[in-house]
């Protein structure tokens, strides 16, 4: 059977990045939930109506374990279906098939086995340690103890999911400790900071995408193909340009025979000498006019139709599961989705627009290298303002997920950094390790939905007392005046 992740990356992309996602999310979870405790309740593993008792440590972990491993198998079984619905075309035999064989694959019980074991070794290694003196351990020590023996389950993961996962956990690791250190005051708050991370991240993805294709998933690059609306042959012939210079398009030999041949079946002249270097950027881009705000117009038109069979799947397949609201105010419900149908559409193309444009103009004012590329992303990336706040930082850390690695490699392939075997493994022992410790001991440093997801996976209470989940000092309010007290 196919890798389970080889499915549109346009699917992927909006579906983990949407608030929907939390929505299904939420489902899957609780159908899980329910199959697990009531699998736990027959087989005497823990009682009806009550939470794992701490008289039985062992099935505690044990339930525990179970209950990690079903969120895990129905998680990923979610997008083996998501797949398996494109690859089939909703053909029921060969979905069945397919859902038959995903369900006992490795990669599935392999997601669900490292959950699973995760949240086992982590409340087994809280229990022990927590029998210690208080003086031995503090509570942050034991707290990163338990999270680097819990990240050993990282070895259930297939080895090609490992740096995919790690990352995951890496850029929400890194949100949780520059708030925490915003708060602190050891670094400056910024108003806007999801929008600089999306244009930062932005600008490594957009130009790895021109300059240093390898260093993308191939998923994430056909999605960027297809939504960047050029042909790939003139792409790379605006890549080549950028990097050295003119005589990389017209001394190119069969490249520029391939691209002339292409131009001609579209009913523009070949490109030669004669043409005016100064012209050479926009040429390639767009040879049907030679304005290119008429060009950026022509694209921004045709990138919302691309748009638009993105999100629309998205946004109104979830309304398929509120028949309640559907009955009661069928106008909101359908006037919400088409107006989050509109708002992403626009965001996206006009992201990929500005990218565009932004290069065409610095290649006029005599930009002649590849920081137009980057620039141009860094611009493009802005436009995710347009979004609701809650998505921005959701989009911007997507994208994050996919700057770094690229930007990793990058920095290998100039020698700057030495290879690091099992990296993976280190970053996501790191990263487990700052999310576990903001959820026990500073809980505002979370987003709501995280803190409610890992309040239905552990048992906050009888992992760390209440006395050492102590906020910071600039966590807690100030006292009132007393005479607004009283």
């Amino acid at each position: 059977m196919a890798d389970l992740d080889d499915f549109p990356m346009s699917t992927y992309t909006y579906i983990r990045s949407h608030p929907a996602a939390l929505m299904a999310e939420r489902t899957v979870i609780h159908i899980a939930a329910k199959l697990v405790n009531s699998g736990a309740e027959l087989t005497g593993l823990t009682y009806p109506g009550t939470r794992w008792p701490d008289a039985l440590p062992f099935f505690t972990v044990l339930a525990r374990f179970m209950r990690g491993f079903g969120v895990g198998w129905a998680g990923k079984m979610v997008f083996a279906l998501a797949g398996l619905l494109v690859k089939t075309k909703l053909r029921p035999g060969p979905l069945l098939v397919g859902l038959r064989r995903a369900a006992i694959s490795s990669e599935v019980v392999g997601y669900g086995m490292a959950t699973g074991s995760f949240l086992a070794l982590f409340e087994a290694t809280m229990r022990l340690s927590k029998q210690l003196k208080s003086k031995t351990l503090s509570p942050t020590a034991r707290v990163w103890l338990s999270s680097l023996v819990g990240s050993l389950s990282v070895f259930f993961l297939p080895k090609g999911s490992r740096q995919v996962v790690s990352i995951f956990f890496l850029v929400r690791a890194l949100e949780v400790t520059a708030k925490g250190a915003a708060k602190d005051g050891h670094i400056p708050s910024i108003k806007h900071g999801d929008v600089l991370v999306m244009a930062i991240a932005s600008a490594q993805v957009i130009w790895a995408w021109l300059h240093f294709r390898p260093s993308l998933d191939p998923s994430y690059l056909k999605f960027l193909d297809h939504q960047g609306g050029r042909h790939i042959i003139p792409q790379t012939m605006v890549a080549n340009n950028l990097k050295t210079g003119t005589s990389a398009v017209f001394d190119a030999g069969k490249a520029l025979n391939k691209l002339n041949k292409f131009r001609g079946k579209l009913g523009f002249r070949p490109l030669d000498r004669s043409l005016d270097v100064n012209r050479l950027h926009c040429e390639l881009l767009h040879p049907d006019t030679s304005y290119c705000t008429l060009d950026g117009v022509k694209f921004f038109g045709k990138g919302l139709q691309r748009a638009v069979w993105v999100y629309l799947p998205i946004f109104l397949i979830p309304l398929l599961f509120r028949t309640n609201l559907l009955r009661r105010r069928p106008f909101k419900a359908l006037s919400v989705a088409f107006m989050g149908i509109a708002r992403s559409s626009i965001f996206l193309s006009l992201y990929c627009t500005l990218c565009w444009s932004t290069s065409c103009l610095l290649y006029k004012l005599g930009v002649r290298n590849q920081i137009i590329v980057a620039m141009a992303g860094f611009v493009g990336g802005l436009t995710v303002a347009i979004e609701k706040k809650g998505r921005r930082i959701e989009l911007g850390l997507y994208v994050l997920q996919q700057a770094i690695p690229s930007f990793y490699q990058l920095l290998r392939s100039k020698r700057i950094v030495p290879h690091i075997p099992n990296f993976p493994v280190i970053l996501y022992a790191i990263s487990l390790g700052a999310i576990m410790q903001a959820y026990l001991l500073r809980e505002k440093l979370l987003r709501p939905s995280y803190v409610s997801l890992l309040d239905f996976l552990f048992d906050r209470s009888a992992l760390i007392e209440r006395s050492d989940s102590t906020p910071s000092p600039l966590d807690t309010p100030e006292p009132l005046p007393r005479n607004k007290q009283e």
